[in-house]
């Protein structure tokens, strides 16, 4: 699958977080654990699965004023991780915020259209449990759906501001994909934006 290609590293990052096991007193992410402490039996399962459904682990690439959407379906037996990292542009010394391409992404239910954001922390309270919204600081942005209604879900991926050469490589990882189901990709114009830049 993926015609035998080497992984990118942010694609192996998205497969250890999407799969690390719980290690704080919260849910998500947190300042003394990170994403928890790395399962590699899930790992190596979840590549496994992957060589079933090449739609499992993904390398895409967003351009300026686009956004990439990503359809599937879950039968509501299993949580939804939903994991997308990148290799951001090196930024400049000491700058604030250090992120260049900052990309988002969110979750859409499609029967009900509630909407589910990625983890964020609050630097000025490094003991707070972990929330979710716009997270503007991190590369790796993760959503956790832990009891998601059976049906079909979209995930949509986009950026703020304008990409630094126009265009970002990033990884994506979806646990709670239905078994058997064809899974759907699709580039599409963001429609806050004018066109494609």
């Amino acid at each position: 699958t993926h015609d035998d290609e080497v992984p990118l590293s942010s694609t192996m990052r998205a497969v250890m977080y999407n799969t690390a096991d719980e290690c704080g007193t919260y849910d998500g992410p947190d300042y003394k654990f990170g994403w928890g402490l790395m399962n590699t039996r899930a790992a190596c399962d979840l590549i496994a699965l992957d060589e079933m459904d090449p739609t499992v682990i993904q390398e895409q690439v967003l351009l300026n004023n686009t956004q990439q959407e990503f359809t599937f379906n879950n039968d509501g037996s299993e949580p939804i991780t939903v994991t997308v990292v990148w290799t951001d542009p090196e930024a400049s010394v000491n700058a604030n915020p250090a992120i260049i391409n900052d990309l988002d992404v969110v979750v859409e239910e499609l029967s009900t259209g509630n909407l589910y954001y990625p983890w964020k922390l609050n630097p000025s309270n490094v003991n707070a449990a972990a929330t979710t919204g716009d997270n503007d600081v991190d590369t790796v942005e993760q959503i956790w759906i832990e009891n998601p209604a059976g049906g079909s879900y979209v995930v949509r991926v986009f950026h703020e501001g304008t990409l630094v050469n126009s265009y970002q490589t990033f990884s994506l990882v979806v646990r709670g994909l239905t078994a058997g189901e064809t899974q759907q990709y699709a580039l599409t114009l963001d429609p806050r934006s004018g066109g494609v830049g």
